[in-house]
């Protein structure tokens, strides 16, 4: 009945709707369930009245499944480098403060992904504001590699180890730049996930 009266309406085109299978993650892509009724057909079967109002330029489909696939793998990839760097902690010789800060970051982005990819997460927008603040986070440890190194230099020196600077400058810029680098292909600000498009090349103009 509802479709019949929208149909016959020239103050609306359709209707918005949520299904059964809207949850947290679905809002948190954006996306919608629209209806449409054909109030006037051309001789081409498409609507004569929607198509002066609608223009679809390039229709496309995402996988969700590979790309959940690939985020879990990126995941995998943080958690070696996480181990990897970490297992230094005991026998370095220069400050490694910023190691605490990418195992504390590090374990904060599997958390957060893995529970909206298995849709445990309660709350998807106090998810979104920590992914921003994770993102934000990220840029200021790459922004303060120099203030890492610097700190790591002057350790060094305090425990009397004799070290080539070049050495300390290349450990500390390869950990950050690393993880920087796995991290922001999981992490994107104001969004849950970050989704290629996959085009069909069916340009079509309605």
């Amino acid at each position: 009945m509802l479709m019949q009266w929208i149909k016959r309406s020239d103050r609306f085109d359709g209707i918005r709707y949520r299904s059964s299978l809207y949850t947290h993650m679905v809002q948190g892509f954006g996306a919608i369930n629209i209806a449409l009724p054909v109030k006037e057909f051309r001789a081409d079967g498409l609507c004569k009245y929607l198509t002066s109002k609608i223009q679809v330029s390039d229709i496309a489909y995402m996988d969700l499944s590979s790309h959940f696939e690939k985020y879990r793998e990126y995941m995998d990839e943080l958690t070696a480098l996480k181990i990897r760097i970490f297992s230094r902690k005991s026998d370095a010789v220069f400050s490694v403060v910023y190691i605490y800060d990418i195992e504390e970051v590090s374990n904060n982005i599997i958390e957060t992904y893995n529970s909206i990819i298995d849709g445990t997460i309660k709350d998807l927008g106090l998810a979104l504001h920590n992914i921003n603040c994770i993102a934000k986070h990220l840029q200021l440890m790459k922004d303060a590699t120099a203030v890492f190194i610097s700190k790591a230099m002057i350790s060094a020196k305090s425990y009397g180890t004799e070290i080539e600077e070049q050495y300390i400058i290349d450990t500390v810029t390869s950990d950050i730049s690393e993880f920087f680098r796995i991290s922001t292909r999981i992490v994107h600000s104001n969004m849950p996930f970050y989704f290629e498009k996959q085009s069909l090349e069916n340009f079509e103009l309605l």
